[in-house]
Protein backbone atom coordinates (compact mmCIF):
# COMPACT_ATOMS: atom_id res chain seq x y z
CA UNK A 1 0.00 0.00 0.00
CA UNK A 2 1.56 3.34 -1.01
CA UNK A 3 -0.59 5.62 1.09
CA UNK A 4 -1.18 5.30 4.79
CA UNK A 5 -4.41 3.57 5.71
CA UNK A 6 -5.79 6.84 7.12
CA UNK A 7 -5.03 8.68 3.86
CA UNK A 8 -6.44 5.89 1.75
CA UNK A 9 -9.60 5.66 3.88
CA UNK A 10 -10.07 9.43 3.66
CA UNK A 11 -9.55 9.50 -0.10
CA UNK A 12 -11.99 6.60 -0.56
CA UNK A 13 -14.60 8.17 1.68
CA UNK A 14 -14.39 11.49 -0.17
CA UNK A 15 -14.63 9.75 -3.55
CA UNK A 16 -17.67 7.72 -2.47
CA UNK A 17 -19.34 10.75 -0.91
CA UNK A 18 -18.77 12.73 -4.11
CA UNK A 19 -20.13 9.85 -6.19
CA UNK A 20 -23.25 9.90 -4.00
CA UNK A 21 -23.38 13.70 -4.42
CA UNK A 22 -23.80 14.54 -0.76
CA UNK A 23 -22.01 17.12 1.35
CA UNK A 24 -19.88 16.43 4.39
CA UNK A 25 -22.70 17.78 6.56
CA UNK A 26 -25.27 15.51 4.90
CA UNK A 27 -23.06 12.45 5.35
CA UNK A 28 -22.41 13.37 8.99
CA UNK A 29 -26.14 13.69 9.62
CA UNK A 30 -26.87 10.36 7.94
CA UNK A 31 -24.05 8.64 9.85
CA UNK A 32 -24.97 10.24 13.20
CA UNK A 33 -21.65 12.00 13.65
CA UNK A 34 -20.16 15.47 13.42
CA UNK A 35 -19.23 17.10 10.12
CA UNK A 36 -15.80 17.85 11.59
CA UNK A 37 -15.29 14.10 12.16
CA UNK A 38 -16.04 13.32 8.50
CA UNK A 39 -13.78 16.18 7.44
CA UNK A 40 -10.86 14.89 9.57
CA UNK A 41 -11.35 11.34 8.23
CA UNK A 42 -11.35 12.59 4.64
CA UNK A 43 -8.19 14.59 5.35
CA UNK A 44 -6.48 11.46 6.71
CA UNK A 45 -6.19 13.04 10.16
CA UNK A 46 -8.51 10.63 11.94
CA UNK A 47 -9.23 6.93 11.70
CA UNK A 48 -12.93 6.03 12.03
CA UNK A 49 -14.09 3.44 14.53
CA UNK A 50 -15.49 0.23 13.08
CA UNK A 51 -18.98 1.28 14.21
CA UNK A 52 -18.61 4.58 12.37
CA UNK A 53 -17.47 2.72 9.25
CA UNK A 54 -20.69 0.66 9.41
CA UNK A 55 -22.73 3.86 9.78
CA UNK A 56 -20.88 5.53 6.92
CA UNK A 57 -21.43 2.49 4.70
CA UNK A 58 -25.14 2.61 5.50
CA UNK A 59 -25.28 6.35 4.81
CA UNK A 60 -23.49 5.89 1.49
CA UNK A 61 -25.64 2.86 0.68
CA UNK A 62 -22.63 0.61 0.15
CA UNK A 63 -21.82 -2.72 1.75
CA UNK A 64 -18.75 -3.10 3.94
CA UNK A 65 -17.36 -5.62 1.45
CA UNK A 66 -17.75 -3.14 -1.42
CA UNK A 67 -16.16 -0.42 0.76
CA UNK A 68 -13.13 -2.69 1.30
CA UNK A 69 -12.99 -3.48 -2.41
CA UNK A 70 -13.18 0.21 -3.26
CA UNK A 71 -10.55 0.99 -0.60
CA UNK A 72 -8.23 -1.56 -2.19
CA UNK A 73 -8.50 0.26 -5.52
CA UNK A 74 -11.30 -1.56 -7.31
CA UNK A 75 -14.10 0.37 -8.94
CA UNK A 76 -17.56 -0.25 -7.54
CA UNK A 77 -20.12 -0.19 -10.36
CA UNK A 78 -23.01 1.24 -8.36
CA UNK A 79 -23.93 2.57 -4.97
CA UNK A 80 -27.20 1.44 -3.50
CA UNK A 81 -28.34 -1.10 -0.96
CA UNK A 82 -31.70 -2.71 -0.55
CA UNK A 83 -33.90 -0.85 1.96
CA UNK A 84 -33.83 -3.73 4.46
CA UNK A 85 -30.02 -3.84 4.64
CA UNK A 86 -28.85 -3.80 8.27
CA UNK A 87 -25.43 -3.43 9.97
CA UNK A 88 -25.42 -7.13 10.81
CA UNK A 89 -25.49 -7.84 7.07
CA UNK A 90 -22.16 -6.01 6.75
CA UNK A 91 -20.61 -8.64 9.01
CA UNK A 92 -22.39 -11.50 7.21
CA UNK A 93 -20.84 -10.36 3.92
CA UNK A 94 -17.24 -10.63 5.13
CA UNK A 95 -16.93 -14.27 3.96
CA UNK A 96 -17.77 -13.01 0.46
CA UNK A 97 -14.47 -11.14 0.25
CA UNK A 98 -12.18 -12.52 -2.40
CA UNK A 99 -8.90 -13.97 -1.20
CA UNK A 100 -6.94 -10.95 -2.43
CA UNK A 101 -9.04 -8.71 -0.16
CA UNK A 102 -8.85 -10.85 2.98
CA UNK A 103 -5.44 -9.62 4.18
CA UNK A 104 -6.39 -6.07 3.28
CA UNK A 105 -9.59 -6.42 5.32
CA UNK A 106 -7.64 -7.92 8.26
CA UNK A 107 -5.28 -4.93 8.20
CA UNK A 108 -8.23 -2.53 8.16
CA UNK A 109 -10.01 -4.38 10.98
CA UNK A 110 -6.85 -4.38 13.12
CA UNK A 111 -6.29 -0.72 12.43
CA UNK A 112 -9.87 0.24 13.18
CA UNK A 113 -10.00 -1.89 16.32
CA UNK A 114 -7.12 0.17 17.75
CA UNK A 115 -9.61 3.01 18.08
CA UNK A 116 -11.81 0.91 20.35
CA UNK A 117 -8.92 0.64 22.81
CA UNK A 118 -8.38 4.41 22.65
CA UNK A 119 -12.04 5.37 23.20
Amino acid sequence: MNKSLNDQTGFTLKKLRSKKRISIRELALLASTEASTISRIEAGEQRPSLLLVFKICDALEISLVDFVRYLSGEEIPKIGLTPDYSPSQHVKEIPNLELKHVQFFIDIAKSLSENVKDD
